[in-house]
Parts: structure tokens; C-alpha cells; sequence
């Protein structure tokens, strides 16, 4: 793999984190971080980076040796996957029918730049994967 070819992946991986849920979640964190918000949402989209930096360079690597040994599995994790999400939105979607006082949004407590490089990973991993399968 060369040097061109690595900062390519890391310069596309780049762009790729700032996808619509990682701009959301960013904003939100710049909002109602308790402290360090500024270090905390650019540790999120460092992870975000990571994240697809490494899912590229490992389907580069690895896809033709990939392609024939997981094609049966990941159209089953697909249906697994958008079965359960759409549950989730129909079962979500009445929930919302029903009124109960809102509270102000709030981040948890173990958030924290700590742990804000796990979360942009988990949550580029999460929105990203169904185009990776594709």
C-alpha cells in the first residue's frame, strides 16, 4: 500500500466524518457539554475519521478475499439489521402519540473527551455500515 494511496483513504475518511449524524451529534455535544465541549466534539469526529479510515483500508486489503466468504452473511446481518430498525421506528413512532412532560436535552455525565473517541467510532460504525455493505 503506498503513501498516495494511505493518505487518500485517511483524506476521504476525513470528509466521511461529517456525515449528517456525526454533524448532529457534534452540534449537540458543542451545545450541552458540561466542560470541554470543543475538545470533546473534535475528539468525536477523530473517532468518526478512525473509524473509516480503517473500514477503507480494510476493504481495500481484504475485499476479494472477503467478497466470497461473507456474501450469505451480510445479506442476513442486512435483514437483521433493517428488520430490527424498523421495529424500533414503528414501535418509537406510537410511542410518540402518547404526552409526558420533556426534559431539556443533557449529556451523561461519562461523557467526556475520554470517551468521546469510542462514541464517534460506534456511531460512524452504526450509520455507515449499511453503505459499506452495499
Amino acid at each position: 500500500m503506498s503513501g498516495a494511496l494511505l493518505g487518500a483513504i485517511a483524506g476521504l475518511a476525513a470528509l466521511d466524518a461529517f456525515n449528517p449524524a456525526t454533524i448532529v451529534a457534534v452540534t449537540l455535544i458543542l451545545l450541552v457539554a458540561p466542560s470541554r465541549p470543543g475538545l470533546t466534539a473534535l475528539v468525536t469526529i477523530l473517532g468518526a475519521a478512525t473509524t473509516v479510515f480503517v473500514a477503507g483500508a480494510a476493504l481495500f486489503l481484504g475485499a476479494s478475499t472477503a467478497a466470497g466468504a461473507v456474501g450469505g452473511i451480510v445479506l442476513a446481518l442486512r435483514y437483521v439489521a433493517f428488520g430490527a430498525g424498523g421495529a424500533a421506528v414503528v414501535i418509537a413512532g406510537i410511542r410518540r402519540f402518547r404526552t409526558r412532560p420533556r426534559k431539556p436535552i443533557e449529556l451523561p455525565a461519562w461523557f467526556t473527551p475520554w470517551t468521546a473517541f469510542p462514541f464517534g467510532v460506534l456511531l460512524t460504525a452504526a450509520t455507515a455500515y449499511p453503505a459499506w455493505c452495499s
